[in-house]
């Protein structure tokens, strides 16, 4: 199976998943605040589940593993996940334009040039030639 899991398939983590990482970290990375309880706090992965694409990195690791978890205010948990998705959709959009870029230089053809064995002279001088006044 290639790809991440979805929402609705993906285990929620257990208590011990939360004792884990909260021993490891009492505030909150993003405000510096303390956490506080856990009903203003959400769990948050690191790296996302969504950019896991390297199977053969993550096969074998749990999605809620504590060494790639922060816990998070709600509020920070959602500013954090708005930057990702923007970056994500950002990097989609300048592959996209990049591959079009690709595919139009691919196919460009240079123009034919003039015959190289004519010489082509000086060019003629667009303005008239100064006299000198006597």
């Amino acid at each position: 199976m290639t790809g991440t899991p979805s929402h609705q398939t993906r285990k929620a983590p257990t208590l011990r998943n939360w004792v884990d990482v909260l021993l490891g970290q009492a505030r909150c990375p993003d405000c510096n605040e303390i956490l506080g309880d856990k009903k203003g706090v959400q769990f948050d992965h690191v790296p996302p589940i969504s950019d896991r694409w390297d199977e053969e990195r993550w096969q074998g690791i749990d999605a809620n593993d504590p060494r790639f978890a922060q816990i998070r205010h709600i509020n920070c948990h959602q500013a954090k996940t708005n930057r990702e998705h923007t970056e994500r959709s950002k990097t989609k959009r300048v592959a996209k334009k990049h591959g079009e870029h690709r595919e139009k230089m691919q196919n460009f053809e240079l123009p034919q040039l003039t015959d190289p064995a004519k010489p082509r002279g000086w060019p003629k001088r667009p303005f008239p030639n100064r006299r000198r006044k006597e």
